[in-house]
């Protein structure tokens, strides 16, 4: 009869298949672009070790996380034994995956509103680079901004950290959208043009909550 695995076992192993399907991704990606993943020498190139880097923190930042397998593991294996260790991670990998698409897809396409985003942030541990756009509704008004932790910073101006206008805003009842753009995925190279476009799209500097037309590179 196979043993139950420590918890330490059981971390390993999801990190490792977590990393190995972040590799396997990205050196997808990586040959679909007819882009080498390894320099002359035969290491990695830094491009390809960030956008590693960069799918993990995607992964981390959906809830496919170390705490949130335990949870499952908890309430759907409590008798768990080595023997089921692999299926179990692809299990949760893929239920959380499929949880997560319709959340994120709003994030990322629709938006979602700030509550729903601050539900969602909770149990976020990873996070994303990009462009943020937050849209008041009911005065038809957008902020638009850029960030390395896109959550964070998100979560900042609903909490009365970020933007005053907009944080007065909201606590005055006001009804707001959160979409997010990443810079991986927007066609972009560069955060400060991305933000750019973004402002003079959504006219958030001539009619917005923008100070700004962005920075400059």
């Amino acid at each position: 009869m196979s043993s139950a695995p420590e918890a330490s076992e059981i971390a390993k192993f999801f990190h490792q298949f977590l990393t190995t399907k972040a590799h396997q991704a990205v050196s997808d990606h990586f040959s679909h672009l007819g882009k080498s993943i390894r320099t002359q020498k035969g290491e990695f190139r830094v491009d390809y070790t960030k956008a590693v880097h960069s799918k993990l923190n995607e992964y981390y930042a959906v809830g496919i996380t170390e705490s949130g397998l335990f949870s499952f593991i908890y309430e759907n294996y409590p008798q768990l034994t080595r023997a089921q260790l692999d299926a179990v991670v692809k299990e949760f990998v893929n239920q959380q995956s499929a949880v997560s698409r319709k959340a994120v897809a709003a994030i990322l396409t629709d938006g979602i509103t700030p509550e729903a985003f601050l539900q969602a942030a909770k149990n976020i541990t990873g996070d994303l680079v990009g462009v943020y756009i937050i849209y008041n509704q009911t005065k038809d008004m957008y902020y638009v901004g850029q960030a390395k932790r896109l959550y964070f910073r998100v979560k900042q101006h609903f909490t009365g950290h970020g933007n005053g206008d907009v944080y007065a805003d909201y606590k005055y009842g006001d009804a707001f959208l959160i979409r997010l753009i990443t810079l991986r995925e927007s066609g972009y190279d560069d955060l400060d043009r991305l933000e750019r476009d973004m402002i003079a799209k959504y006219r958030a500097y001539e009619r917005g909550y923008n100070k700004t037309a962005g920075n400059q590179s």
